[in-house]
């Protein structure tokens, strides 16, 4: 959960969130503009979350944040289940719990 929520923070302190109207390739494009990986990766987790789309989760370069990107579609979407497309089995159960409670 902490891992969630320090995410969250940085994407907000880094633009990540993509605006009203604004698409998903658009969002996406703007992620890639990111000159640190680390940063691209907290904007397309956005405008996965965003989207509720687990795909777009596939874009994100670090295996820990596509972990994170995942629990937070998961979350979002209210879907337990997708927690298990995790590899990390102690974020699984924590996800599982958040999905649970959305």
């Amino acid at each position: 959960m902490r891992h969630l929520f320090l995410l969250s923070i940085l994407a907000m302190l880094c633009g990540c969130i993509q605006g009203p109207g604004q698409g998903i390739d658009e969002a996406i494009s703007q992620c890639d503009l990111k000159n640190d990986s680390r940063f691209r990766d907290i904007c397309v987790i956005e405008a996965a979350e965003s989207a509720k789309d687990l795909s777009i989760c596939t874009r994100v370069i670090e295996p820990r944040y596509r972990e994170v990107c995942v629990g937070r579609v998961a979350v979002k979407r209210g879907e337990p289940e997708l927690c298990e497309k995790m590899a990390d089995k102690k974020l699984v159960g924590e996800c599982k719990v958040a999905a649970q409670q959305s």
